[in-house]
């Protein structure tokens, strides 16, 4: 069940980290933190394991938004190549 909880958060962190800036990882860490805590409880575990999970939690957003901020990065870096070649030659013959 932790791993789970642990995918789902890296994927919930991917998300966030393609269309958001950092600050989405405040309220994403207070949810998840409580997710977590609410998950750890329904399960009955001790303490130790529900501040694992939580701690769990926190890392994945953190490991899936960077992952995430990285993929945006790559993606609009090729596009900016692509676009800026077309732009910058239509806009430098309209201006001759």
């Amino acid at each position: 069940m932790m791993t789970m909880f642990t995918i789902t958060a890296v994927l919930i962190g991917a998300a966030l980290g393609q269309r958001f800036k950092v600050f989405i990882l405040v309220p994403a860490i207070v949810i998840g933190s409580a997710a977590g805590l609410g998950f750890g409880m329904a399960q009955n575990s001790n303490l130790w394991s529900v501040l694992l999970i939580i701690a769990l939690t926190i890392t994945a957003l953190q490991m899936g938004y960077l992952g995430g901020a990285v993929i945006r990065f790559v993606v609009a870096g090729s596009r900016v190549g692509r676009d800026s070649s077309g732009t910058i030659g239509v806009a430098q013959r309209s201006a001759r």
